[in-house]
């Protein structure tokens, strides 16, 4: 499933988890990373779909890149959108967590990650159907959704959505540092 929307549903789920830890944005970008591979591996009609990015150490490759990424255009603003500043320690956490929880959620679905499975203690069991994923994965936006919105409550819901509000209404850029 390259390129999905399912897997912010752990993303969502971290962050309610860990709101002041967890970036959504990093995580999200470090699940759209992870895909490049496969994807390329579709376009190429080739197989197998997930090599080395798809094991928890291709994926540490991954992470590392992501987080280089992110500390390159940070504070800078892309189009529409500025990409905030992170703390080292944050980014890093959401970077890895995003990175290393797609290889344990595809290994459950994909059966060309036969040495993740393995490491999962999934070798024996069946590749679940990709609905398996996705019900997980809305499971786990759902209960992270309702659990910021008790944080949160009105008032930081509000706030939430007018900084995105506000950084959406500002002129779009490419790549100029914001102050």
């Amino acid at each position: 499933m390259p390129f999905t929307p399912f897997h912010a549903g752990l993303g969502i789920a971290a962050k309610a988890l860990a709101p002041a830890t967890v970036s959504l944005q990093a995580f999200t970008l470090t699940q759209i990373t992870m895909d490049i591979e496969p994807g390329v591996q579709m376009l190429r009609d080739a197989e197998p779909l997930h090599g080395w990015t798809h094991t928890f150490p291709g994926a540490l490759v991954v992470g590392v890149g992501t987080f280089a990424l992110w500390r390159l255009v940070q504070g800078r603003r892309i189009y529409r959108w500025t990409v905030p500043q992170i703390s080292s320690a944050s980014l890093a956490i959401s970077v890895l967590l995003g990175a290393w929880s797609h290889v344990a959620l595809d290994a459950f679905i994909h059966h060309d990650m036969v040495s993740s499975r393995e490491l999962l203690g999934l070798a024996q069991q069946a590749v679940q159907p990709h609905g398996f994923a996705e019900a997980l994965c809305v499971g786990a936006a759902l209960a992270g959704v309702l659990t910021l919105a008790y944080r949160w409550r009105r008032e930081g819901i509000a706030k939430v959505w007018r900084e995105i509000a506000d950084n959406l209404a500002r002129a779009p850029r490419w790549f100029t540092r914001e102050k």
